[in-house]
């Protein structure tokens, strides 16, 4: 059994004590061997050396096995904890870290930890990791992710703490309800708008709004609460501390399905109206139950956001939608910015006044506790395998990462 080697000494000593009296009362049995003075003889200090030794080597043989273990098991409880943090399972990975569960050893709460691995430490990668955690850390909306803590460990691994939410992302809500209720598109889509609203006016512009990056919480506080997530690829309008921007002119990064026209054509004139064109395709989504474009590769995708006209959801999902949703959502989807909803507290103010069958608390709740538990038992893959990557390009080079 794992334990110290003081310990497994004296558990080796008392057990050794038990075996010393079975021998010494058993050399008193008229059978003993000391009695046999045939050619066989051994005496009994032969007997009793002999018996001592290989005790010995026994409990020799366990102090340094279970020392050993007890070592590993230190060495892993050690591996399982940054910081004040204790971690648990993995939730997720991304292109920008790895994100697990964890529990501060002190305050006993639940968080999300989201670390940056070492293979990943190039200094452009940790100037990003920072300015997530900063720019995010500015936010105070309540439909923006908080965050706790930041840090770095001594072995060189980045980390920052945020809160914990037990819910799903639209991308599963999708993909277990199929198409949602117009008015719980209205209701989640501004909860999406209000968070944006507040980024973008301190110059934030969040650059990956997709399916898997806005969570929907369901517990006895608030149902269907909505938190965006993962600012890892945010602009900044003005560089951070005077430094030099981190956005280049030649970088295209987004997730395909939704990115605007103007962050594939001109990677650097992303803007919150780009952000409004993620938020508007993912409200298609989340109406139809599928994506505004499809295609064969990454190319014939990125041209369909730049030339192709969206299909309306009405001829997709084959019934009637709403026609001022159905109308605001295409009216996001335009392929020039000045087109779209002027900004993200416009876009949440139209949403809101859209004729549509309203999606109240009392809904939401019903929705959750009739299938919450189901859906939050569904067992889903550790990352977003049911949309494409974000992606990077550079100079005529392609990379995803997760």
């Amino acid at each position: 059994m794992p334990s110290s080697a003081r310990r497994t000494f004296w558990l080796g000593l008392g057990a050794s004590a038990m075996a010393s009296a079975v021998f010494l009362l058993s050399s008193f049995h008229p059978s003993w061997p000391i009695a046999d003075r045939g050619e066989g003889y051994w005496p009994m200090p032969s007997q009793v050396a002999s018996f001592a030794l290989w005790l010995g080597v026994l409990v020799s043989l366990a102090i340094v096995a279970a020392h050993v273990m007890y070592q590993l098991r230190r060495e892993v409880r050690a591996a399982r904890k940054l910081g004040e943090y204790v971690l648990g399972e993995k939730l997720g990975e991304g292109g920008m870290g790895v994100v697990y569960r964890a529990t501060h050893a002190l305050l006993r709460r639940e968080t999300a930890l989201k670390l940056l691995p070492p293979d990943r430490v190039a200094p452009a990668t940790i100037r990003r990791f920072e300015r997530e955690v900063v720019e995010t850390a500015r936010l105070r909306h309540p439909n923006t992710v908080a965050i706790y803590d930041y840090g770095r460990t001594p072995d060189g691994i980045f980390y920052y703490a945020m809160e914990y939410l037990d819910g799903l992302d639209i991308g599963q809500l999708i993909e277990q309800e199929g198409p949602l209720p117009p008015g719980r598109v209205v209701f989640l889509l501004a909860q999406v708008c209000a968070s944006l609203a507040e980024a973008h006016s301190i110059g934030l512009v969040h650059r990956d709004i997709k399916p898997a990056n806005v969570m929907v919480v369901g517990n006895t506080a608030a149902y269907d609460l909505v938190k965006v997530l993962d600012f890892g690829l945010v602009k900044s309008e003005a560089p951070l501390d005077g430094g030099a921007s981190l956005t280049h002119g030649d970088q295209l990064t987004g997730t395909p399905h939704y990115m605007a026209p103007e962050a594939i054509a001109h990677p650097d004139a992303a803007e919150p109206r780009s952000d409004l064109y993620a938020a508007a395709a993912m409200g298609y989504f989340m109406l139809a139950g599928q994506h505004v474009f499809e295609g064969a590769s990454l190319v014939e995708l990125l041209a369909a956001h730049l030339h192709a006209t969206p299909v309306p959801v009405h001829e997709r999902l084959g019934r009637e939608v709403p026609t001022d949703l159905e109308a605001l959502v295409m009216r996001g989807l335009a392929k020039s910015p000045a087109d779209r909803p002027p900004s993200a507290a416009a876009f949440r103010e139209a949403l809101l006044r859209c004729d549509v069958a309203p999606w109240t608390q009392e809904d939401a709740r019903a929705w959750w506790r009739t299938h919450g538990e189901r859906a939050l038992r569904h067992e889903r893959p550790a990352v977003d395998l049911a949309f494409p990557p974000t992606v990077t390009v550079a100079r005529g080079v392609y990379h995803e990462s997760r």
